[in-house]
C-alpha cells in the first residue's frame, strides 16, 4: 500500500502530463493570436482583455485560497505567452552585458544566431531587461576575474 506522500506525487504527476498537453494547445491557439495580430496590426498586450480573462476564470475557483494563488497562475500563463508570441512576432532577443564585438556579444552570438543581440552597459542592466520583458533571455558571463563581484551581486538581487 503506498502512503500518502507517494500516492499525492503520483496524482501530481499524472495531473503534470495533462497540464502539458493543455499547454502545448494553448500556445498552439497563442500562435493562432499572434498572427491574427500581425494581420491586423494589433499589439500583443491587451491588458483589459487580460484583465476580463483572469476575472472570468478566476470566479471558477470557489476556495478564495486557491483563487489567490489562480490569479498568479493564470497572470503567468498569460505572460508566457505574451513573450511566445513576442518571438513570433519579432524574433529572439538576447541581452548581454558589453558592447558589439566583446566576449559576450560573440558567445550570445554563437549560442543564438538567429537572435537579436542587445547589448547593455552593466550585468545589471542585462539582468532588468529580461525581467521587464524587454528581452527574451540574458547571456551571462561567469568568468572568475571579470567583474565576478558585480555579477553575484546581480545575481543575488534577482
Amino acid at each position: 500500500m503506498e502512503d500518502k506522500l507517494t500516492q499525492a506525487r503520483k496524482t501530481i504527476n499524472e495531473i503534470d502530463k495533462k497540464m502539458a498537453e493543455l499547454f502545448v494547445s494553448r500556445m498552439k491557439a497563442a500562435e493562432l493570436v499572434a498572427e491574427h495580430k500581425k494581420e491586423h496590426g494589433l499589439e500583443i498586450c491587451d491588458p483589459i482583455r487580460e484583465s476580463e480573462v483572469i476575472k472570468k476564470n478566476s470566479e471558477l475557483i470557489e476556495s478564495e485560497t486557491y483563487r489567490e494563488y489562480y490569479v498568479n497562475f493564470q497572470q503567468s500563463v498569460m505572460d508566457i505567452s505574451k513573450s511566445y508570441q513576442s518571438r513570433l512576432l519579432h524574433g529572439m532577443k538576447i541581452a548581454y552585458s558589453g558592447t558589439e564585438g566583446a566576449y559576450a556579444h560573440i558567445a550570445a552570438s554563437r549560442l543564438f544566431p538567429n537572435a537579436k543581440k542587445i547589448g547593455y552597459g552593466s550585468f545589471d542592466k542585462a539582468y532588468r531587461a529580461v525581467e521587464n520583458g524587454e528581452c527574451d533571455c540574458d547571456k551571462v558571463k561567469l568568468y572568475g576575474y571579470i567583474a565576478p563581484i558585480e555579477v553575484l551581486d546581480s545575481m543575488t538581487e534577482y
